[in-house]
């Protein structure tokens, strides 16, 4: 918290990248980084999440999360 990220750009679905500090212009967010789908506490977590993704939108907060995997579908199973 409150620590500058040296993590500038990364790949998201279909190639195409995004900034984080693009991101942070248009609002704060919550940062994550999981494992994959794969891995049963990431799986938890990023549910856990999800449940708090409308709060997180009332606060004017996004949800961004990081896995070194293709994205799959196993969270919103």
């Amino acid at each position: 918290m409150g620590k500058k990220l040296r993590i500038l750009h990364c790949r998201i679905r279909l190639g195409k990248k995004m900034s984080l500090y693009d991101e942070l212009e248009k609002g704060p967010f919550v940062l994550t980084f999981y494992r994959g789908g794969w891995c049963p506490f990431c799986t938890l977590k990023l549910r856990t999440y999800q449940r708090f993704l409308p709060l997180f939108q009332r606060l004017g907060a996004q949800l961004i999360a990081i896995t070194p995997r293709s994205p799959d579908n196993s969270v919103f199973q």
